[in-house]
């Protein structure tokens, strides 16, 4: 099995159900926990309506249809086994 990187940037306009009053932190480990357990609505749950992710394997996914589609395509191919977070600032 292929080993698999993703990197996703979040740019949060407004806040996410997943984080109401809770943090970045708790953002993070719902993604964490949605991505380990390979679920695409929970996944997608992580993100504000008009957030933006840089995906690896498009230029860019604008707003929660195409961030949803670019999973999709991600999870109907592949399973993620492990998944971390990092900070690279």
């Amino acid at each position: 099995m292929k080993a698999f990187v993703l990197v996703a940037v979040m740019l949060l306009a407004t806040a996410s159900l997943v984080a109401a009053d809770l943090g970045p932190e708790s953002v993070d480990q719902a993604w964490l926990k949605a991505a380990k357990a390979n679920d695409l609505e929970r996944l997608v749950a992580c993100y504000a309506p008009d957030a933006v992710m840089y995906p690896p394997d498009t230029l860019i996914a604008q707003g929660k249809d195409a961030i949803r589609a670019d999973y999709k395509g991600l999870l109907d191919t592949m399973t993620i086994r492990d998944a971390t977070v990092s900070d690279t600032h």
